[in-house]
């Protein structure tokens, strides 16, 4: 038996599962849709620039002291409900963010 976890609407479903449609669909937001009931309506994000630590250096294949950008962002629900909680480390001169403001 597997690891199994509990939809919103009660239904079981397996890691297996999970990782089975990922490998196809490669989004986990259209997992959370499609299998779980789950619209994602926005996301806040905080993004600040650190240097790596040991593990973060060894995860990323980067040296000590490296700059980085650490992201943690919120994703929101239509109902403004808070569902997910993410944690990011990006090598910072691999990537090119932007940002959309409005009003």
């Amino acid at each position: 038996m597997g690891v199994r976890s509990k939809t919103q609407n009660g239904n079981e479903i397996s890691l297996q599962e999970i990782e089975t449609f990922l490998k196809v669909h490669q989004s986990m937001y259209e997992f959370l849709s499609k299998k779980m009931s789950l619209d994602i309506h926005h996301a806040v994000a905080w993004i600040s620039p650190l240097s790596a630590d040991k593990l973060v250096s060894d995860k990323l294949q980067i040296q000590p002291n490296s700059g980085i950008l650490y992201i943690e962002q919120v994703d929101y629900s239509v109902d403004g409900e808070p569902y997910i909680l993410a944690d990011e480390y990006h090598v910072a001169n691999l990537f090119t963010f932007s940002v959309y403001r409005s009003n």
